[in-house]
């Protein structure tokens, strides 16, 4: 069955859907829904939030949705339809009005602000160390979720594959990954993360996106490149992209190329040393060091 064979349930139990008819599908996934609801990414539950208000039924018009819009149908609680040859999507009619009622409960909304809380600090971890175990994620989640109406196995695996960055590893096992990193397979593995070497402060730093020393170095480079970016380009997007060339260990000269290709104009010497001054002050991933130049 197409739509057993292209959902979560099918890539989890592709043998499972030959017992399954569309109404037993409707019926599996009514049973599932509140702890399945509980479990979304934030942008899922943003999506279904605007799907709320549009009845049902929006346009794919924002690239920026199309992960979320994506999830969605494979949770089956939406499909892709065209009207006037336009992409919109369609919540399923039943889940409607189930989801505002479901997201209304006490329970919902306390689960919800733990599972948000302990999503922030992996952020956090990630921007600190890159790559970290999927499995000592799950742990703490499986922790956080026991004996609450969430608490399903299947479920909490899916939680981690719809809201974090992924790899496997060559011996199969899931990694996840800050978004910004190229290559996994150039990072090492921080095993056990809670534990790793870095104070409660410095985790706190990385939550909010970047560590005290990089702050300036990154609002001064800013500051010079607004006006001067090529139209496809942003100024905070560039930047945002140089630090994590620098975290990656990638060399200076590099890191002002990728600079040079932003611009409509030629990079001035106080850019330069900007970008240099970046380059000194970001951590690295692997050693958390900050940059030698050669």
């Amino acid at each position: 069955m197409t739509l057993w064979r292209y959902s979560f349930d099918g890539e989890e139990h592709p043998q499972a859907g030959q017992l399954f008819g569309r109404e037993e599908l409707q019926t599996r996934l009514m049973f599932n829904l509140p702890a399945e609801s509980a479990l979304i990414s934030e942008a899922e539950e943003e999506l279904c939030e605007k799907l709320a208000e549009t009845g049902g039924l929006m346009p794919l018009s924002n690239c920026e949705d199309l992960d979320a819009a994506r999830n969605l149908v494979k949770r089956l609680w939406a499909c892709v339809v065209r009207i006037e040859d336009t992409p919109m999507l369609a919540l399923e009619p039943p889940l409607r009005m189930i989801l505002p009622l479901n997201s209304a409960g006490e329970s919902y909304v306390t689960l919800r602000n733990a599972l948000e809380d302990l999503s922030r600090e992996v952020d956090g971890l990630l921007y600190l160390y890159g790559v970290i175990p999927a499995e000592d994620v799950f742990l703490k989640l499986s922790k956080l979720v026991g004996g609450t109406f969430a608490d399903d196995e299947i479920l909490l695996r899916r939680f981690l594959r719809t809201n974090f960055d992924y790899a496997m590893s060559d011996r199969g096992e899931m990694l996840l990954i800050h978004p910004g990193l190229a290559d996994p397979a150039g990072v090492q593995v921080q095993r056990d993360p809670w534990n790793g070497p870095h104070s409660r402060e410095l985790l706190e730093q990385a939550c909010n996106g970047a560590l005290w020393q990089e702050v300036a170095p990154y609002n001064r480079l800013l500051g010079l490149l607004e006006g001067a970016m090529r139209p496809e380009y942003d100024a905070a997007s560039t930047v945002e992209d140089l630090a994590f060339l620098c975290k990656q260990q990638a060399p200076l000269e590099a890191v002002q190329e990728a600079l040079a290709a932003a611009l409509i104009v030629c990079p001035t010497e106080t850019m330069r040393q900007a970008v240099r001054q970046l380059y000194l002050r970001v951590a690295r991933w692997q050693t958390m060091r900050v940059g030698v130049l050669q």
